[in-house]
């Protein structure tokens, strides 16, 4: 699902702003007490957008149309201000999955870029105002070939920004965090959360609460099956709660999470159905998950929205109510009070029956046991005493029980371990036969090279020897050259003489000529 296109309902103390996208694509923003909805924001279709507000309510936004013209946007009260940060090349490189978040004041906007002759290679991209001047960061690089989005980005109601991103780590992916402290104006150096296998459908959720905890999750694979990961991150001493929270035979599309007290709803998509599960969270750190799954809206297709409030750490989206237009579901209604604290109920006493002996009673049961394990048969007829006798037996009874519990639960982490080192097995062969491949290749290529560098060797030889045979016809045709331009001067001079000769022999005809005409004249005269 792509978020950039869903309605975002802004929340600044008693005042609602609803931007969306019409059928057009052109962007609107109504509602509040000044006149922004006159018009669209921008005299463009918009292919994605995103906003934010900073510490004093002043609204910001990006957005990025199809031409490829990527603006940041500001609402000065009255009218919008406009800046354009980038024009990308649209049939060269991409911009995509845009997004902003303030810190106090200052605007921070990340978006993927890609180069379209390398469109698996995606760089994660911050601009950032600094000095007046807007600064461009690439947080990181990584290779994806499925159209997700490798990071979100949230904040908490103290401006602190928190940045969750993918990167590659060989054949897996890295979850990684980052966060920016206002005290400090600079972001603490990143930090690991888990591994990722799975990315097609991948989508990370950020939630920070008041109590300077992180509920961080993200879709990925458990074995064969899809699931949903969580981690719950208290940043004060960086204790880390991680699990399971979904899983299922079939791809999750989509999810986003809601915090409401001491209850987290993660609300999840697969396929046209869309469920919600929850989890109980405890002072003490824990998260309890409820197994029981609902449908979510089971007759009607859920429209989901972005929401930005002041309270932004109970949720980053909701949900449109199918009963009144353009409100918005509350969705702490989804778990009542009675449900959960039922639940909890259940996992007390969950606990009190898995906690009923001591370990350190147990390990010397198991010890007396394995050293004596007849003894356990016999009955205690020593003092006489049926009760003592009775209770002995239930303990040892539960004892074995109990170590039959270890046992099997052991028995069951060594098949899950055979199946990773057939796994790893399997993979590290894969390697060897890549090693080998590569290293016969490597072999082949050395050879391709050796005979090309004695095939460049004859070349340059016999180019020497071509050069060699150039210079001399050079020289060759130069001595020509110069003959002949000796031969055509002696050819110009002797044309010269026997031009002259002829106009002297002319010339001698024309004088007996007229020799012999004064000669006539005489005659006749």
């Amino acid at each position: 699902m792509n978020t950039n296109k869903l309605d975002t309902n802004l929340t600044i103390g008693d005042i609602h702003y609803r931007f969306y996208l019409d059928d057009s694509q052109y962007l609107y923003c109504i509602g509040g007490e000044d006149a922004v909805d006159e018009g669209p924001v921008y005299s463009h279709p918009v292919k994605e957008y995103a906003v934010d507000y900073d510490v004093n309510g002043k609204i910001g936004a990006v957005l990025l149309d199809f031409e490829g013209r990527f603006y940041y946007y500001f609402f000065n009260g009255q009218s919008w201000d406009a800046q354009l940060l980038y024009h990308s090349a649209i049939d060269a490189e991409m911009i995509d999955f845009i997004d902003i978040k303030f810190s106090d004041q200052t605007p921070y906007i990340v978006f993927c870029w890609r180069d379209l002759s390398a469109p698996y290679l995606i760089s994660i991209v911050s601009y950032f105002e600094e000095a007046d001047s807007w600064k461009k960061e690439i947080i990181c690089r990584t290779h994806l070939k499925d159209p997700c989005k490798p990071y979100c980005l949230t904040r908490d109601h103290q401006y602190n920004l928190f940045l969750s991103f993918l990167t590659n780590n060989n054949l897996i992916y890295d979850l990684k965090l980052s966060v920016y402290r206002v005290e400090s104006s600079q972001w603490d150096e990143d930090i690991y959360l888990a591994s990722c296998i799975y990315i097609k459908y991948f989508s990370v959720d950020i939630l920070p609460d008041t109590n300077g905890d992180l509920y961080i999750s993200w879709i990925d694979k458990n074995k064969n099956n899809y699931c949903i990961k969580y981690l719950r991150l208290t940043l004060e001493n960086m204790k880390k709660n991680t699990g399971i929270a979904i899983e299922k035979k079939f791809p999750i599309t989509w999810f986003f999470q809601n915090i409401h007290k001491n209850i987290l709803t993660i609300i999840h998509c697969i396929g046209e159905a869309t469920y919600f599960s929850y989890a109980l969270l405890t002072q003490k750190g824990r998260t309890i998950w409820s197994k029981k799954e609902k449908p979510f809206m089971l007759d009607l297709q859920p429209v989901f929205t972005r929401i930005r409030e002041e309270n932004i750490h109970q949720s980053n989206y909701s949900v449109y109510s199918p009963q009144a237009k353009n409100s918005l579901l509350d969705l702490s209604e989804l778990v009542s009070h009675e449900e959960a604290q039922q639940f909890l109920e259940e996992d007390k006493m969950k606990d009190a029956n898995l906690e009923p002996i001591n370990e350190n009673i147990l390990s010397s049961r198991m010890a007396h046991q394995r050293s004596n394990p007849t003894g356990m048969l016999r009955k205690h007829n020593l003092s006489g005493n049926n009760t003592t006798d009775e209770v002995s037996r239930k303990q040892i009874e539960l004892a074995g029980a109990e170590e039959k519990n270890v046992i099997n639960s052991l028995a069951a982490e060594i098949r899950y371990l055979k199946e990773e080192v057939k796994k790893l097995t399997e993979l590290n062969r894969k390697y060897l036969n890549l090693i080998n491949e590569g290293g016969e290749k490597i072999t082949q290529y050395k050879e391709n090279i050796r005979l090309l560098e004695t095939e460049k060797d004859t070349l340059h030889h016999k180019i020497a020897v071509l050069e060699k045979k150039c210079t001399e016809f050079e020289r060759e045709r130069k001595k020509l050259h110069t003959d002949l331009q000796l031969l055509q001067q002696q050819k110009q001079e002797l044309n010269e003489a026997l031009a002259e000769k002829d106009n002297m022999i002319i010339q001698s005809r024309i004088n007996e000529n007229e020799k012999d005409i004064g000669f006539f004249k005489k005659i006749f005269k």
